[in-house]
C-alpha cells in the first residue's frame, strides 16, 4: 500500500495483497457512458491490531478490520489497511 507522500502507486503486489473480489458493472449511462461498480459486501468483523488480513480488492470496500482507526492526519508511510478500513466505516476519506 502507498500513501501520499512515498511517491508510489497503490498495487495488489505494492499492498502485500491478493485481489480476489471482481466487481459487478452497471451499464454505461448518460453521453458520458458512466459505469460504477458494486463489491461484495465481506463483512465488518473486529480482529486484533497488527493481525495479518487478506484484503480482496484495493481500496477495500468491506471486511475485517482492526478495532481502531488512524489519527486523521496525512501520512508520509503506509498505514495498515485493516486501520483505514475501520476508518472508511467511519466516514472517513482514503487518498492514497
Amino acid at each position: 500500500m502507498k500513501v501520499p507522500g512515498d511517491g508510489g502507486a497503490v498495487t495488489p503486489d505494492s499492498a502485500g495483497t491478493d485481489t480476489t473480489v471482481t466487481p459487478t458493472w452497471s451499464e454505461p449511462v448518460g453521453p458520458c457512458a458512466v459505469r460504477t461498480a458494486t463489491f461484495p459486501l465481506l463483512g465488518a468483523a473486529h480482529v486484533a491490531a497488527c493481525s495479518t488480513l487478506t484484503v480482496p480488492s484495493l481500496p477495500p470496500t468491506s471486511g475485517s478490520h482492526y478495532p481502531s482507526w488512524p489519527v486523521f492526519r496525512a501520512y508520509d508511510k503506509p498505514v495498515p489497511w485493516g486501520f483505514l478500513l475501520h476508518g472508511m466505516e467511519h466516514g472517513v476519506v482514503v487518498i492514497s
